[in-house]
């Protein structure tokens, strides 16, 4: 049998009623719930929460999306928590506040902020099927529920290339494992086999407003008024990236996610239901193109891999970002960025000139002597400039 993937579209802008509605017949056209929820059951709602942002501000999990599941859910007699931990030295409540996950909380919704202290104990879980992620680390609520309904929404990531439902469930870890997905296990399997410990019963996407290219707050909006569900995170993905005009086969967790069971990429197993992809596939602009749509790339260099963690990137996005709106961008002709934990040299690193080679965070520590280095975990977009710009940095900082 195949598993189905349904694609609802709605209209321009849909409001709290309408988004409901689209929910519900998401759900209506993979089958229902029945065979994965029953009534009475405890099930662990987890929209993307990442960071300290604004409603309709899309690079968060709508919380007019996860308030209609709620509602749903409660209507069939089953117990629903929204619950969530912000992305790795993100403040948890201040991210919940500003995002409208605390006002849902305030209406009478269990909203929980996983990181808050005694809200939920982190567990340690035996993971033997996998290939680098052995042990997992997680907060136990993950496991103490009957079902989690994974809610992420439609963006683009520097990396892999996109953020959807297979990667959204880091968010159900401590910051200090998430960190170790880039510099201890590798992104991409470390994903696959966290896939493989935590499981997701139903997948429903976000897909009303996405972004594509950089994050935020450079990332470009998209209005796609989409609601994206299946039962199958692989196939919800495979379904999502074609959506999103990407090659499935480019998100190498997925391609390693199904090499482990936890799902299919193979389109002659997947039933879309609802909309056609084509009808609605929106070519999503990737963050190389974003970045050489602001910037002259062909008059510096980065060199980074998948073990560059997200507050390297972001801080090296904002630092970019911010020297060409001075107006200084011309000032790193010919400087190479170095980002990421390389255990081995790469071969370019034989040709780097010392003078112009800049080595980013506490990872690239081990090659300091190969150019200058800014120091931090991760450093801030200032300390960058003040060691490409000025030639020397600020003392990294320290909480």
């Amino acid at each position: 049998m195949k598993t189905k993937v349904s694609i609802v579209k709605g209209s321009r802008n849909p409001q709290e009623a309408e988004i409901k509605e689209m929910v519900q017949k998401a759900i209506d056209l993979i089958g229902g719930i029945d065979d994965v929820i029953s009534k009475g059951d405890r099930v662990l709602i987890k929209p993307n929460i990442a960071y300290k942002i604004k409603p309709g501000e899309s690079e968060l999990t709508d919380p007019r999306v996860s308030k209609a599941i709620y509602d749903i859910f409660v209507e069939r007699g089953v117990s629903p928590v929204i619950a969530e931990s912000s992305a790795s030295g993100v403040d948890g409540e201040a991210a919940f506040q500003a995002s409208g996950y605390y006002d849902l909380r305030d209406q009478g919704y269990e909203v929980i902020n996983l990181k808050k202290k005694g809200v939920s104990k982190v567990i340690t879980i035996d993971n033997p099927k996998a290939k680098v992620l052995k042990k997992v680390r997680i907060f136990k609520m993950a496991k103490e529920v009957d079902a989690i309904i994974n809610v992420p929404v439609i963006k683009t990531h520097d990396h892999l290339p996109a953020t959807l439902s297979l990667k959204n469930i880091k968010g159900l870890m401590p910051d200090s494992e998430k960190k170790m997905f880039h510099s201890k296990y590798g992104l991409s399997q470390a994903i696959a086999d966290l896939n493989l410990a935590v499981k997701s019963q139903l997948v429903i996407v976000d897909g009303i407003l996405c972004r594509q290219g950089l994050g935020y707050p450079w990332s470009e909006e998209i209005e796609m008024d989409l609601i994206v569900a299946g039962k199958d995170p692989v196939a919800v993905d495979t379904v999502l990236l074609q959506i999103m005009g990407i090659n499935p086969e480019e998100q190498r967790h997925a391609v390693l996610a199904e090499a482990l069971g936890i799902g299919t990429m193979d389109m002659s197993r997947i039933e879309v239901v609802g909309e056609k992809i084509d009808k609605v596939k929106t070519f999503f602009k990737r963050p190389a193109e974003a970045l050489q749509s602001i910037l002259n790339l062909h008059d510096f260099k980065l060199i980074s891999d998948e073990k560059t963690c997200t507050g390297c990137r972001g801080a090296m996005y904002y630092f970019l970002k911010s020297t060409d709106d001075q107006g200084k961008i011309d000032q790193l002709k010919e400087l190479t960025f170095v980002l990421g934990k390389h255990e081995t040299a790469p071969r370019e690193f034989s040709e780097l000139n010392k003078e112009k080679t800049i080595l980013v965070g506490v990872c690239t520590e081990q090659y300091k002597d190969l150019g200058r280095h800014v120091p931090g975990c991760p450093p801030f977009g200032s300390d960058i400039a003040g060691v490409a710009l000025q030639g020397e940095a600020k003392q990294p900082y320290e909480d």
